[in-house]
């Protein structure tokens, strides 16, 4: 009886899959941050081939991972 005053069996109770833009932007994210820790390590002459100072890679490695 109660099912069918309050529709129970209409009731979806499975998991819903994450939205496929959460797990882009999860991704984004973990590849800024790697990236960045890596641009933290590397050497001033490894900096100067790709065009960027030691104070510029300084100031990209502290930014946070979703900025």
């Amino acid at each position: 009886m109660l099912g069918a005053i309050f529709r129970i069996d209409r009731i979806n109770l499975a998991a819903q899959p994450a939205r496929p833009g959460l797990w882009a932007t999860l991704m984004r994210w973990h590849r800024r941050a790697a990236s960045r820790a890596w641009l933290s390590e590397l050497p001033p002459e490894r900096l100067r081939d790709i065009g960027l100072t030691p104070h510029d890679a300084a100031v990209e490695a502290r930014k946070a991972f979703w900025e």
